[in-house]
């Protein structure tokens, strides 16, 4: 039950930061489980830590630093993801809306001319693959986004981005089932 708070603690160690922030975040989370559960889930957490800790030479590449400031923000995964995406030269995202990853499209398309992004809404995911891989071949970093059934869609044109070699950035949003009753519930 407690895989994930383990996996927490493997990718803190991995990163080289400290516990204690982990710790912090599983007890928030968990507060109103009651103390039991948020015990529980620490613990696992820890001891995916110390394995790590114990069982590797640290020669991870990525750390995290720390920063002194107060300042905080707060971003969902899909931002997460954009502003990552944005970092890397993505220059062009074309992503036709669907659940759960429209809010990558609403999001690089408020940021588009800030990063001298171009963002398109095509009329379906075929076309939206098929303007990143055109895009690409053109020389820009490209990026689309979309779920289990609009990736089926693209599977053609994935062929086909392969056997040009040409590299894009594909997003599949997992949804909560192979449904569309789930996936675009608000609360999402």
């Amino acid at each position: 039950l407690m895989t994930n708070s383990v996996s927490l603690g493997v990718s803190i160690a991995i990163v080289d930061h400290e516990f204690n922030i982990l710790s912090k975040v599983i007890s928030d989370v968990y507060e109103d489980k009651g103390e039991k559960i948020v015990n529980a889930n620490v613990n696992a957490a820890k001891a995916g830590y110390d394995y790590i800790k114990k069982n590797s030479q640290n020669d991870f590449k990525n750390k995290l630093k720390k920063i002194n400031s107060d300042e905080k923000i707060l971003v969902t995964g899909n931002e997460a993801l954009s502003i990552g995406a944005v970092k890397a030269g993505c220059k062009f995202v074309a992503i036709y809306p669907m659940t759960p990853t429209s809010t990558i499209l609403h999001y690089m398309a408020a940021h588009d001319l800030n990063y001298d992004i171009v963002v398109k809404q095509p009329e379906d995911e075929i076309a939206g693959i098929n303007m990143a891989i055109g895009a690409s071949f053109a020389g820009a970093r490209s990026m689309v986004a979309t779920s289990g059934g609009g990736f089926c869609l693209m599977t053609e044109a994935l062929g086909l981005a392969a056997i040009t070699e040409t590299p894009i950035v594909i997003v599949v949003g997992q949804r909560g089932g192979p449904s569309t009753v789930l996936p675009t519930w608000t609360e999402q």
